[in-house]
């Protein structure tokens, strides 16, 4: 089995080998599904800062006494979209 990284690297070379074997057909999509992929997992790392930024907010203002709910409302939409985006990248 070949890592994605080298696929990636070398995708030309592997098209070449797999088509060599018959099988160019299945390389069809890679280039398009890969770059969602990486577009997944840059969005969801994005969320994931805000997330940790946040929570320090939160903390904060529960220290001082402060209401929160807002903030905990929106961690808890950006916790979904974060789901979402891990499982899109899957």
């Amino acid at each position: 089995m070949l890592e994605l990284s080298f696929v990636r690297d070398n995708l030309e070379l592997v098209k070449q080998k797999m088509q060599e074997r018959g099988l160019s057909d299945l390389l069809g999509n890679f280039e398009k599904l890969d770059r969602e992929r990486r577009k997944f997992l840059v969005e969801a790392e994005s969320r994931k800062a805000r997330r940790n930024k946040v929570s320090d907010q939160i903390a904060a203002l529960r220290k001082q006494k402060g209401d929160a709910s807002a903030l905990i409302a929106e961690m808890k939409q950006v916790a979904a979209e974060i789901d979402q985006l891990d499982q899109k990248s899957e």
